[in-house]
């Protein structure tokens, strides 16, 4: 095209046509893109620069800088002017996988059109709301901008103009009234899923020398996930099946920092050792300072739903919703029976560092309007219980707590009250309740538990705690609504481990589009090398030596000192 105009009047009428053009043959060398665009026309220069680099980072600034793939989408929305006309340009590409993707975003808004008249004229008639905000220790310079366009912008005979598309760059939509707001959100999803469409979409992959050039007002541009961040090897191991599921074994495992998940490769399941070469770990001080986990605490301070989390509480029913929700939305639960049931035997050997966690959120007792109560249960252990009839404490009636196990000799149940700090039983003598030691549990005679119905489960999760480190396994959240309990589970069980000693909060994998709560959370992605480093800082022994050096870790700060039946109320997570 250098040498022949006509093949770049040629390339560039594609180019007006389909709104996309390719070339190939060009220098695979920095600063190459700039002889392509002296062709035809100059550099806009931005807060980025002349040029934008992408490259795979481990902790990106810019998700343009990871691994993980990217919806179709047209750049920069909100700024004012958008970006007209984009060239992406390839100098090296060794990664398996990170295609690029175009979408007709004039294709998807005829379509959208055609299926749901009355959703494109919402997106056509309000304006949506994109914002970046950008503070200076990043890579980029420092700024703030916004704008306010329709998502479909319409020409005044009713054709469609340009699209504004970016689901990373949308703001709260404040151009849209509040009686169609509903409606509209219905239309943006139906819009994004139509964009997402395989049959909507052109994939290629370029290779260095390679560019495209596109009409950002008009095609919608992305790539795909890079195959090597999600690449895990396995082990499988040989053996009986009960060698297989010992608790002992697969706990060493997560010690020495595998994830086990379960597979059926034999024909039957069995637990498969991953060895993942990246992981996500979310430090508290990214977790604190996650616009995202700020602007979520803020609101349940303001709403005071009275919400509480447990551990532990219920662990059965813990582990149903898991399985219901995983086998509704995608067909099957990696975290069978099996694997639970070794993960609790696991847990129950006080010899080894390694706790299981089932996580509960729920609104307190007697919190808010619920549906229809479960009618309380038998007086078992884990049964949530109030005081009643005391004689001589009589100060306790009235107190909840968790009835722990039943002690046949002295006929009594040890239960440990809400709120032990308040609890101050002195006189041993008296016959209906007596203190066991330390003194935060009581022995209580049956008559006088009242066996409360269990609270109704919003949200939760089962994970594991190896010393000062906590990793989940798996999750579940009720129906969305505007109430967003999956948040909520998430951001008070930030707040709970950092009450209780964690050291660092594992969220595993870190590679799939459907984890972005991971990111919003504040995680960052580690090398192999790097996350062994920080786990083997803050894991302990694998052996607990004795009790007392147990009891050691746990008021050094060592260990995460959650407890089978601990409750704690939003109220003291958001003091913190």
């Amino acid at each position: 095209m250098q040498a022949d105009p006509s093949r770049l009047a040629s390339w560039l009428d594609g180019m007006r046509r389909y709104g996309c053009a390719k070339l190939s043959g060009g220098r695979a060398e920095a600063g190459a893109l700039f002889e392509v665009i002296e062709l035809f026309g100059y550099v806009r220069e931005t807060n980025y620069g002349r040029h934008f680099d992408v490259k795979t980072k481990p902790n990106p600034a810019n998700l343009a800088d990871s691994a993980l793939g990217l919806q179709a989408h047209t750049d920069n929305p909100y700024r004012d002017p958008a970006p007209t006309v984009q060239l992406l340009y390839c100098i090296e590409n060794s990664c398996d996988g990170g295609e690029n993707t175009l979408v007709d975003g004039f294709a998807a808004a005829v379509r959208l059109r055609r299926e749901d008249p009355n959703g494109f004229g919402l997106l056509a008639g309000f304006p949506a709301c994109f914002a970046y905000e950008q503070n200076a220790a990043s890579d980029y310079t420092r700024a703030s901008l916004h704008s306010r366009k329709p998502m479909i912008a319409l020409a005044v005979d009713g054709t469609v103009e340009s699209i504004s598309f970016n689901n990373r760059s949308i703001a709260p939509l404040s151009g849209v009234p509040y009686e169609h707001m509903i409606a509209y959100y219905d239309a943006y999803k139906r819009f994004a899923r139509i964009i997402d469409d395989p049959t909507m979409t052109v994939s290629f992959k370029l290779k260095p020398g390679e560019a495209f050039l596109v009409d950002n007002r008009r095609v919608l541009h992305g790539d795909k996930q890079a195959k090597q961040l999600s690449l895990c090897n396995f082990f499988q191991f040989t053996g009986s099946m009960e060698q297989l599921w010992d608790p002992t074994f697969n706990a060493r495992l997560a010690w020495e920092g595998f994830f086990t998940i379960t597979s059926g490769p034999r024909g039957s399941v069995e637990p498969l050792p991953e060895l993942q070469p990246y992981y996500g770990v979310l430090l508290w001080a990214h977790f604190e300072s996650s616009k995202h986990n700020r602007q979520a605490l803020a609101r349940l301070a303001r709403e005071r739903r009275g919400y509480e989390l447990s551990d532990r509480a219920h662990p059965e029913r813990t582990w149903r919703a898991v399985d219901a929700y995983h086998r509704e939305h995608h067909g099957t639960n990696w975290l069978t029976w099996e694997y639970f049931e070794m993960l609790r035997l696991a847990s129950e050997n006080r010899a080894i560092n390694f706790t299981l966690h089932c996580i509960e959120l729920s609104e307190a007792e007697g919190a808010g309007p619920h549906e229809e109560a479960e009618p309380p249960g038998p007086l078992c252990e884990g049964s949530r219980v109030r005081l009643e009839g005391l004689v001589g404490r009589s100060d306790l009636n009235g107190r909840k707590g968790t009835a722990l196990r039943y002690d046949s000799q002295s006929a009594r149940w040890e239960v440990r009250c809400d709120d032990v700090g308040d609890v101050r039983v002195s006189d041993a003598s008296v016959s209906d309740a007596r203190v066991s030691a330390p003194q935060e549990h009581i022995r209580v005679k049956a008559p006088n538990l009242i066996v409360l119905p269990p609270t109704r489960a919003l949200a939760g999760e089962i994970g594991f705690s190896i010393g000062g480190v906590y990793t989940s396994l798996s999750g579940w959240t009720g129906k969305r609504t505007a109430d967003a309990v999956g948040t909520v589970q998430l951001v008070l069980l930030g707040r709970w481990l950092q009450q209780r000693g964690c050291a660092f909060w594992s969220l595993g994998h870190c590679y799939s589009p459907e984890m972005d709560y991971k990111r919003q959370l504040g995680h960052r992605i580690y090398t192999r090398a790097e996350f062994r480093a920080l786990l083997q800082k803050h894991r302990g022994p694998f052996e607990w030596r004795t009790a007392d050096e147990e009891a050691a870790a746990l008021q050094c700060g060592e260990r995460v000192n959650l407890r089978s039946g601990d409750r704690c109320g939003e109220a003291d997570l958001l003091r913190m």
